[in-house]
Formats: structure tokens, sequence, C-alpha cells
């Protein structure tokens, strides 16, 4: 069983990789919607992430302004990033099975960069032994 430090690496880390996924799709001009998705995720892991080192339980949700919520019950702060990150909900169920959804470079950018900001806000608030575990760990 995983330590809840080994859990809230877990979570980092998983953003990262999409992070990533969603750098690439950008630089190769391809599957944006995908991206879109990809964007949504990395939020929601930062934002599991801080809950769980926090001990803070949580419900089996994609929508970030539930678990801004919760997390705002443990540092108010974060309810500043409740409008911005409204828009990426959709992307996780909603419009990840519309057939018709086919979002623009400049959507996925956007997207991209409400992720950027949440996953940077969630890592302001946490150890930076914990931040760089997860940057660097290699498995």
């Amino acid at each position: 069983m995983k330590s809840k430090l080994d859990l809230v690496r877990s979570w980092l880390q998983k953003a990262e990789h999409n992070l990533q996924a969603v750098d690439l799709l950008i630089s190769e001009c391809i599957s944006f919607d995908v991206g879109c998705f990809l964007s949504q995720q990395v939020a929601e892991m930062c934002l599991k992430g801080y809950l769980t080192a926090h001990d803070q339980a949580f419900p089996f949700t994609h929508d970030l302004s539930e678990l801004i919520r919760l997390c705002a019950t443990i540092e108010p702060s974060f309810m500043t990033l409740l409008t911005d990150s409204s828009s990426l909900t959709p992307f996780a169920v909603d419009l990840r099975c519309d057939p018709d959804f086919c979002p623009s470079r400049i959507r996925l950018e956007n997207a991209r960069n409400v992720a950027v900001r949440v996953r940077d806000f969630v890592k302001e608030r946490l150890p930076q032994d914990v931040i760089w575990e997860a940057e660097n760990d290699t498995e």
C-alpha cells in the first residue's frame, strides 16, 4: 500500500505526464480535443493531490469547481481558481464525448494555460520535497 506522500507524488507525476502530452499535441498540431481533455486532467490531478496531502476525502468527480471548493475548506485562496478552471470541466466528459467538438489550437492553448495556473497554484502550497520528487521520478 502506498503512503500518503507516495499518493500525492503519483497524482502530481500523472499531471506532469499529461501536461507533457498536451505540449506534444500542440507542437504536432494534432488531436486538440484530446489535449483539452488532458488539460482538464492536469488540473484535476493536482487538486486531488492537494486534497490527498491534507487528508481530505473527495468524491469520484471530474468537476473542478467541486474539487476547488473542497481545497478552499483548507485554504480559502483556492477560490481564486474557480472562474478560470470552470472552463476546463466540460472537457472531462461532456465535450470529450461530443462528436462535433473540434477545438482550435487557441482553445487548447487557453485550456493548457488554465491547467498550468492550477498546477502552479497547487505546487506553491505543497512542501518542496513532494514537488521535487514528483517532477524527478523516473518510474
